[in-house]
């Protein structure tokens, strides 16, 4: 295929751990253990801002209503889980 050596005689891969890991990750947000929304967000941002955003949402914001949130569970980067 064009190359002068044998695969064989090639280096293994390293792998970088730097490359492995993006900037945004996507957070789910269920409401009552049901998925309602996704949406990105920037890695490692601040519990209050999350929250904040998920609430912000549109479809959250139609399915929660005036409706009395008890809790609001925060997974790191993974997902907001907001029991009615």
């Amino acid at each position: 295929m064009g190359h002068k050596t044998f695969l064989i005689h090639s280096p293994w891969p390293s792998f970088d751990s730097d490359l492995a890991t993006g900037e945004k990750v996507t957070i789910v947000v269920q409401v009552s253990g049901k998925l309602r929304d996704k949406f990105e967000a920037e890695r490692d941002l601040a519990e209050d801002q999350i929250k904040e955003m998920a609430l912000g949402s549109n479809r959250i914001k139609n399915i929660v209503g005036e409706k009395k949130i008890k809790k609001i569970i925060y997974i790191k980067n993974k997902l907001v889980n907001i029991v009615l």
